[in-house]
């Protein structure tokens, strides 16, 4: 994705404020309250909250990794999920620390004032909140537990790669199909695309409202998911009927 785009560069240049969804980069305390939220403080175990199925395929991934069993087991299901996901992406290197957010806040840091739209505590309450159920899923979908789909960690990395080539194409209509697939759905996919997608893009876009309404006319660069930017609840679907938006490729 590197080097950005003159475009992308030069907006950022001529903006007065950083807009990230949660500023990542005070590592430490987004860590000290991620380890607060992820493991079980009690007797409770994961063997105790998920099939057991899953949960000797989890002890088989995470084994080569060296990570002592009195630790996995205190993970809850979606952080589980979230530490299949992270060693996919390092084993095939990819590094959070090169995400473009991470760019972005290094180059304000001490330059311009950073604003967060959600911040580390709701974006990690937000997986807090899943169903035990929804939590489940998502773990069996990273692990390829779930039915016609075994390849997994192939078809993650494929999936991240293919995102990354449409983001740097600017294909709004690909990004689109593969977050927000469209047609109803229900039981505990719906109650991932409310609270991944609907409840934080509404979020999102009124943050946004408010950024164009400044009083004192700052100019806002905004950083988040490219899955909030597309579909009939993203940003831009929100703000076309009052805003003139152009997408800049």
């Amino acid at each position: 994705m590197y080097p950005l785009s003159k475009d992308i560069l030069g907006a950022y240049d001529k903006s007065d404020v950083l807009v990230v969804e949660a500023d990542v980069s005070n590592q430490e305390e987004a860590a000290r309250y991620m380890q607060q939220r992820a493991m079980y403080e009690d007797e409770n175990t994961l063997d105790k909250n998920i099939p057991e199925e899953l949960y000797q395929k989890f002890v088989e991934f995470i084994a080569p990794y060296g990570i002592q069993e009195e630790v996995y087991n205190k993970l809850k299901p979606w952080y589980a999920a979230l530490l299949v996901q992270n060693l996919q992406l390092m084993d095939n290197s990819y590094s959070g620390s090169l995400g473009v957010d991470m760019y972005f806040l290094s180059k304000a840091a001490g330059q311009k004032d950073i604003l967060e739209i959600e911040g580390v505590k709701f974006q990690v309450d937000m997986f807090d909140s899943f169903s035990n159920e929804l939590q489940c899923q998502f773990l069996a979908s990273t692990l390829g537990s779930s039915e016609g789909n075994e390849d997994t960690e192939t078809t993650n990395i494929e999936l991240i790669a293919y995102m990354l080539k449409c983001w740097k194409e600017g294909n709004t209509a690909e990004l689109e199909k593969m977050v927000k697939p469209e047609g109803e759905v229900e039981g505990d996919l719906r109650e991932f695309n409310e609270k991944m997608w609907t409840l934080r893009d509404n979020n999102m876009a009124e943050k946004v409202r408010e950024y164009l309404a400044d009083p004192e006319n700052k100019t806002y660069f905004v950083v988040v998911g490219a899955g909030h930017m597309v579909g009939s609840s993203g940003i831009v679907a929100q703000l076309e009927d009052e805003y003139k938006v152009e997408q800049i490729k």
